[in-house]
């Protein structure tokens, strides 16, 4: 939040991607669209269409932080995913 503040963000960091290749139960794709949504704030329609055409690479790109945060969170739900760098 500071580096924000300070101006010091740097948007080239944000070059990881999550390949979805799973979901393990019906729910899990539900489910795993909302966290999708949640941790990396892109749309709820983007998120849906793509748990609903598995395997699949989510189309947003992320920090890795933030990519391994959601990979955490997929494999809650259920969902086998892994994070690829784009470099």
């Amino acid at each position: 939040m500071r580096r924000i503040e300070r101006g010091e963000l740097n948007l080239q960091a944000k070059r990881w991607h999550i390949e979805v290749m799973q979901a393990l139960t019906a729910d899990a794709i539900f489910e795993g669209a909302n966290a999708i949504a949640r941790v990396t704030g892109c749309n709820l329609a983007i998120a849906r269409k793509t748990m609903n055409n598995l395997p699949q690479t989510l189309p947003v790109p992320l920090y890795q932080h933030q990519g391994e945060k959601l990979i955490r969170e997929l494999k809650k739900t259920l969902i086998v995913s892994r994070l690829l760098s784009s470099e």
